[in-house]
């Protein structure tokens, strides 16, 4: 019986016994069986009430397909009678910008799955997202996660997320071309000469050895990082803006040697981008290249491929390459914060963990994950991917951040062209860079 049958109910029950209608001890006992019916009616519809007066909604945004979300979530609402999850999935491209907007009019979601640490720059300032106190932080299991990753998701000595996913890029083979990948860079320069190649003989080169998005700052930081070089000084408080080593020595080194790839070894094509790469690595005329886990699917439905580390280069270093860590987070405009939190522990239950990471091929933020036989039989590359993540280092998560990797970008293609030396390349693009950060931080 719905609460609208209920008021019809009662409403015709008091036309049908009218008080002038009852007289004496008869009228009494009438007047009780009424009211016992009310009673009894009122029973009927307090469940159907309470239900809906009860039932919490925690609204959720996932960059992560819905429905091993969804899946988790019902399992969730069995244990949370009391709770319902609303699940709604948008895309990376749309995520930031929706979120940003909606929380700004105090609306949008309680939590959102997969949001990049690289986000804090502008959502901490702004109040946009909670922090995860001590006590929250212990029932997550941070201490299982990766140190990087809480690195990643920290601004100014507080947890801003739980880290789920360790995003980086990595060395990809055609093993149809080269039968093992190459332990150190002078190595793979070795290799990638031999094959370089004019296949068809019309005075063209049509295969690579080597091949990477070389002009973009995301694809070419590992051999600046593997040099010795830094965007912002690491002090106590955190990445200073004001200290910038792009024009430093060892950046100069690491930018030279690209130049060299490319003008000196011609392994790597000039002006290469990543759709060149991609397609060049498609279509098996690229021996070697620079990607990351997004492009394994697509890759692995047309080229027999292996995976490694970047190899050491000729200074006895590891390159490391950005570190991307992906979390769960907490928004300042939750309505059901307390519910919210519930949702997140619950996602952070191991089962759940490995419900995600085998549905996304993501790779996990714990060692111990990292190590799963379920999870490595789906993806045997897991542990490699991990390593190169460990190896890494998370992507300045600050606002100053922002103009670097236009101006780098600029002073790049202008190195490997060979129109200006790396020097001088690197002091104008320096230059710049604080010329911007200038203007875009509080003074």
């Amino acid at each position: 019986m719905t609460f609208s049958e209920c008021r019809f109910w009662r409403g015709s029950n008091k036309k049908i016994y009218k008080k002038d209608n009852f007289q004496g001890k008869g009228n009494l006992v009438i007047k009780k069986s009424i009211y016992f019916l009310l009673f009894l009616a009122i029973l009927i519809c307090l469940p159907w009430l309470s239900s809906e007066a009860q039932q919490n909604k925690i609204l959720v945004w996932s960059a992560i397909r819905e429905a091993v979300i969804r899946e988790i979530a019902t399992q969730f609402e069995k244990v949370q009678p009391g709770l319902k999850v609303e699940i709604t999935e948008i895309s990376y491209g749309e995520l930031f910008r929706k979120y940003v907007a909606s929380v700004a009019a105090g609306a949008g979601p309680d939590l959102v799955v997969g949001a990049p640490h690289d986000w804090l720059a502008e959502l901490v300032p702004a109040g946009m997202v909670e922090p995860l106190d001590p006590p929250l932080q212990t029932e997550l299991g941070i201490g299982q996660i990766n140190d990087l990753a809480i690195q990643a998701m920290s601004w100014e000595g507080k947890l801003y997320g739980l880290p789920i996913n360790l995003e980086t890029i990595f060395l990809i083979y055609n093993k149809q071309l080269l039968a093992e990948p190459p332990q150190n860079m002078d190595r793979l320069v070795e290799e990638a000469l031999k094959l370089t190649q004019d296949i068809n003989g019309d005075g063209t080169i049509d295969q690579y050895g080597f091949v990477f998005d070389v002009n973009n700052l995301y694809y070419s930081w590992p051999f600046f990082s593997g040099y010795g070089a830094y965007i912002f000084k690491t002090t106590e408080e955190g990445l200073d803006p004001k200290q910038i080593g792009l024009a430093q020595n060892e950046a100069i080194m690491a930018a030279q040697f690209l130049a060299d790839l490319v003008l000196k070894h011609k392994v790597v094509p000039e002006g290469a981008t990543y759709v060149v790469m991609d397609e060049l690595f498609l279509t098996g005329k690229a021996a070697m290249i620079i990607n990351g886990p997004w492009a394994l699917p697509r890759y692995g439905r047309q080229i027999d491929y292996g995976l490694a580390m970047i190899p050491i280069l000729n200074n006895k270093k590891r390159p490391r390459p950005f570190l991307t860590v992906r979390a769960i987070t907490l928004s300042s405009s939750s309505k059901e914060k307390k519910e919210a939190i519930e949702f997140m522990k619950y996602l952070a239950k191991t089962e759940n963990l490995l419900k995600i990471y085998t549905f996304t091929g993501w790779i996990p933020c714990r060692q111990d994950l990292s190590e799963d036989p379920v999870l490595i039989k789906e993806n045997p590359y897991i542990p490699i991917i991990y390593h190169q993540a460990q190896e890494a280092e998370p992507i300045p998560n600050i606002r100053a951040m922002y103009p670097v990797w236009t101006i780098m970008g600029e002073a790049l293609t202008t190195i490997t062209s060979g129109k200006v030396s790396p020097e001088e390349a690197l002091v104008k693009a320096k230059e710049e860079i604080d010329k911007r950060i200038a203007e875009i931080l509080p003074r």
